[in-house]
């Protein structure tokens, strides 16, 4: 069984764990944030905006490939 000094040893790897996690997950986050606000400084898209026109883009060639013109296609 464990000795009575290597719960104190215990408790500070499971602190350290999850300070760590911590840190990562709001590293990350705040990470992703910079680098969503640098990408829009530089192409002047938001990321929503790249979606959308990838989407549409996307959707375009899916049309031409079934043999349908892109700018008409019945609802």
């Amino acid at each position: 069984m464990f000795e009575a000094t290597a719960w104190p040893l215990w408790g500070g790897c499971a602190l350290a764990l999850i300070v760590g996690w911590l840190g990562y997950r709001f590293g990350r986050s705040r990470g992703v944030r910079e680098a969503d606000s640098r990408w829009t400084t530089w192409t002047g898209l938001t990321a929503e905006e790249l979606r959308d026109r990838v989407f549409d883009e996307q959707l375009r060639m899916l049309r031409r490939q079934i043999g349908r013109p892109a700018d008409h296609w019945p609802d």
